[in-house]
């Protein structure tokens, strides 16, 4: 009798006889229904499993036949008689069946079934809308290579569907149109959400005086939910300025300098007295000097037509392995009317060059590398993800513990940040030229990156926290990544006849203006050609939403939350000439209170951390043991590099494990 027809017999009210049983006579079946919305059915679902001898079990209704719904989020068990003589299962077969019910669309989360004269527990994470009058089957594990899967007809045509909801546009936001309905946070981060933001808008401060005339008098504000932010205490030293450009919010930019760049006014005689016992020539040829260069910002128009800075800042590496700053140009052009700055100056002319210089990298780090180079790029990944690779596919699996909630929250950014007159406005000045060069800076490891800016070799920047940090995290997630993937491609042409595989990097390598998500010099030319390339790719990718985010997400609060030292706004352009400056001078530069403290608010919600820590997966995709291993092999090796932070000069404890989450969560 075939499936389909023992499936209408059942409706029809045929009894089927069934002999006296056990619990030892039943395979107990667990089926978990989805947590997105409409996930819920009214449809009649019936399974059926078959052995290693092809031998089929009786169709059996798991949502108690006209009885109830598979709902959402519900967890239902089923005891399902085994025939006399049934084998192991190597097949889980269902469909589902529309009776004008209310619901009849259904989410599977999965279906594990437990048989108990082995002991033995059966996975089959299905992760999928399930379409009506279709049968569905799948391997136990419920994970292969398109080329591979006896299912292959209905694959294809759920990621036809799936392309559907994951479309692409391309302005200033994420890459999708509308946010599919699996794509939604659960309730318990809805609630985590909701109530820190009532908690924190709802605060109120003791403002204290009527004027801030100094540093100190900000200071008031800083109570309950809202600490003294670490930079508080050290915030003017030389020392801490070069420290946060190897471990601040836009730690991979820094680069060693051969040579004094043309545009950049500095002699010998500006930085004379501040080499220690070099001359600025032995400095640069004995690899002492460093610079970091915002020309990106260089003619980019501002929301609020401020001038603004696109500053050049010289380092110099001290006895003690130092970055002391030893100039500040803060336009791109020397000139009489653009004076270069030194600790030379009268102490609040430096510091306020050193405010300008980070108020210019504030912008840079929440338009581009905060938002640009993490959250709309991992937005491109995920639609595209999601777009080509099957819910079956093991590189999906992989990553979607790493992308779980990228889209629900770059939605939610949408309508919250950055459309106009949103929060945004009130401290980010830079954002209406993100699309235009997000896509120009080319992803890579964090040691190719590094040695493409001089800084990967220990000997010439012994102290650079976010590049061992990192690359330890990297190395890590690398190992995993590639006994997860050469389990699953064992030969090259494993790689060339996976087409979904290939049709990803088609898309992602595509140019926007094309219909691609557009990232440049992607491994592989013209596709995959080898295992190799699949690794490098997934391991990047794993890194930037677990680690690349966490380096330039969770530190905002520490490094925003007391606006000097960070300013993302200063309500004056750059001055043409030097003069000196009294605090009050300053503090006048400075934006309103409301704004001071919409800042702290804004960022202290953003510092929040939502999500497991890297490798305690909130929901697991892969089941089978070699995977599961990996999982084991990736936590211990985790530990071995927790609590770097207890010998540094300022505290970095972001991409310690106990703070990396699994992927972008906020």
């Amino acid at each position: 009798m075939c499936f389909l027809t023992a499936w209408v017999l059942i409706v029809a009210g045929l009894s089927v006889t069934l002999k006296a049983y056990q619990i030892n006579d039943h395979f107990l079946v667990t089926v978990k229904t989805g947590d997105g919305i409409d996930a819920e059915t009214g449809s009649n679902v019936v399974v059926v499993f078959e052995d290693n001898n092809r031998r089929m079990t009786q169709p059996f209704p798991i949502n108690r036949l006209f009885r109830g719904h598979l709902e959402q989020r519900g967890i239902d068990q089923h005891r399902v008689p085994i025939p006399e003589g049934f084998g192991t299962i190597m097949t889980l077969k269902f469909s589902r069946f529309d009776k004008h019910v209310e619901f009849p669309d259904w989410y599977s989360e999965f279906i594990f079934v437990d048989d108990p004269r082995i002991n033995h527990r059966f996975y089959f994470p299905i992760d999928r809308w399930i379409e009506s009058n279709l049968v569905y089957e799948f391997e136990n594990y419920a994970t292969c290579l398109p080329q591979f899967d006896m299912n292959n007809n209905i694959r294809e045509l759920n990621l036809q569907n799936k392309r559907k909801d994951y479309i692409f546009k391309y302005n200033t936001g994420p890459a999708t149109v509308i946010r599919p309905r699996e794509e939604f946070f659960n309730d318990d981060y809805n609630f985590q959400l909701s109530k820190m933001q009532t908690v924190f808008f709802t605060s109120t401060f003791a403002t204290g005086l009527l004027e801030w005339n100094i540093f100190n008098d900000i200071n008031v504000i800083y109570r309950e939910e809202f600490y003294l932010p670490e930079s508080i205490h050290f915030w003017k030293e030389d020392s801490w300025f070069g420290a946060q450009r190897v471990q601040g919010l836009l730690p991979n930019i820094i680069e060693l300098c051969h040579k004094i760049p043309d545009k950049l006014g500095v002699t010998e005689e500006v930085v004379r007295g501040l080499l220690e016992h070099y001359t600025l020539h032995q400095a640069l040829k004995n690899n002492k000097i460093f610079n970091t260069d915002l020309e990106i910002l260089d003619g980019v128009e501002y929301r609020y037509n401020i001038d603004h800075s696109a500053p050049i800042a010289l380092f110099y590496l001290n006895m003690r392995n130092q970055l002391m700053p030893i100039a500040i140009q803060l336009r791109q052009r020397k000139g009489p009317s653009n004076p270069v700055y030194t600790p030379k100056d009268q102490l609040n002319t430096w510091l306020l060059a050193k405010m300008y210089y980070n108020n210019a990298e504030a912008q840079f780090h929440q338009a581009l590398s905060h938002f640009g180079y993490t959250h709309a790029f991992l937005d491109g990944i995920a639609t595209s993800m999601n777009r080509q690779l099957s819910p079956s596919h093991p590189i999906y699996k992989l990553l979607r513990p790493h992308f779980k909630d990228v889209i629900s929250i770059n939605k939610f950014a949408d309508i919250t940040i950055l459309k106009d007159g949103a929060m945004l406005d009130s401290w980010s000045m830079l954002l209406k030229e993100t699309p235009h060069i997000t896509f120009k800076r080319a992803i890579g490891s964090v040691e190719s990156d590094a040695t493409a800016r001089g800084v990967w070799d220990k000997q010439v920047l012994p102290y650079y926290p976010f590049r061992d940090d990192a690359m330890a995290l990297y190395n890590i997630i690398k190992k995993y990544v590639t006994t997860i993937i050469t389990h699953y491609y064992d030969t090259t042409s494993s790689v060339s006849s996976d087409w979904e595989l290939q049709n990803w990097h088609t898309e992602l390598a595509l140019p926007r203006a094309q219909g691609g998500v557009g990232i440049p010099d992607l491994p592989g030319t013209r596709g995959f050609h080898d295992i190799g390339e699949v690794i490098d790719v997934v391991t990047m990718f794993i890194t930037q939403s677990a680690v690349g985010h966490t380096a330039v997400n969770f530190p905002q609060y520490d490094m925003y939350g007391y606006l000097p030292n960070y300013p993302s706004m200063i309500m004056e352009g750059p001055p043409a000439q030097k003069r000196e400056y009294t605090e009050a001078d300053i503090m006048r530069m400075l934006p309103s209170r409301r704004d001071i403290l919409s800042v702290m608010r804004y960022t202290k919600i953003l510092s929040w951390q939502g999500a497991n820590e890297l490798s305690d997966f909130e929901k697991r995709y892969l089941y089978d043991p070699l995977s599961l291993k990996a999982n084991v092999e990736l936590k211990e090796d985790l530990k071995e590099v927790k609590n770097r932070n207890r010998h540094r000069l300022y505290p970095y404890k972001y991409l310690d494990p106990n703070y990396v989450p699994n992927g972008l969560s906020i």
